[in-house]
């Protein structure tokens, strides 16, 4: 079975299954099971996304019993992309991406940089059966960022229509504004002690080194 989600402008994330068997008239279904997970505190308790770092085993499942983290901006570098390939230059930044298996995370207890800064990513996967031959860093930045992102709109886009329904003004929201446009413009990012620099074959550009504005504020939350 194929899952495959939208954004809705007022609902938020909508989730859909695809059958894989051969049919006449392939048809996407309503599939209400994904909230179970995807309406939480995750996702800021409206239908979301969101995304996860953790620790797998060689065929790229969670190894049990180990932890996982849901990453946005907030997130250290340090705590990201396990599970996931990563391509392209972070510095002395260490990260999880790249680790496949136990003996991997294991090693890397000790080797942190151990698969860090890799320009290809051959001695996983055979890039010529894919579009691209990278797991660009910027583009991951931007994808965490992103995702909780739209949890944030359509949390306050719930939220002020309930205000509205029930007072016609939305004036007691204004925690929930301040926290909305705190992680829009990023306000606390987690610190970065180098530029995050992408494949110059798909990227351009950089991930900017920046400071927290507040660095003893929370990652924003709404309420």
């Amino acid at each position: 079975m194929m899952e495959v989600s939208a954004v809705d402008p007022k609902l938020g994330g909508i989730f859909y299954s695809l059958d894989q068997e051969r049919q006449d008239k392939p048809t996407f279904t309503r599939n209400q099971d994904c909230i179970q997970c995807h309406v939480s505190g995750r996702s800021l308790g409206v239908p979301g996304h969101f995304v996860r770092s953790l620790e797998t085993d060689g065929s790229g499942d969670m190894i049990s019993g180990t932890d996982t983290s849901e990453v946005d901006q907030c997130t250290p570098i340090a705590d990201r992309w396990g599970g996931w390939y990563v391509t392209g230059q972070s510095g002395a930044q260490t990260h999880l991406g790249n680790l496949v298996g136990v003996t991997a995370f294991e090693r890397h207890k000790t080797e942190p940089t151990l698969r860090d800064n890799l320009t290809e990513l051959s001695q996983f996967i055979d890039p010529q059966k894919y579009l691209r031959p990278h797991s660009d860093i910027v583009a991951l930045m931007v994808l965490e960022h992103q995702t909780h992102m739209h949890n944030y709109i359509t949390r306050l886009n719930y939220e002020t229509r309930i205000m509205m329904s029930m007072y016609g003004h939305i004036r007691y929201l204004k925690s929930q504004e301040d926290a909305f446009l705190r992680y829009l413009l990023f306000t606390e990012e987690t610190p970065l002690t180098a530029p995050l620099v992408g494949d110059p074959h798909t990227s351009k550009t950089s991930w900017p080194r920046r400071n927290a504005i507040r660095k003893d504020a929370p990652c924003a939350t709404s309420t």
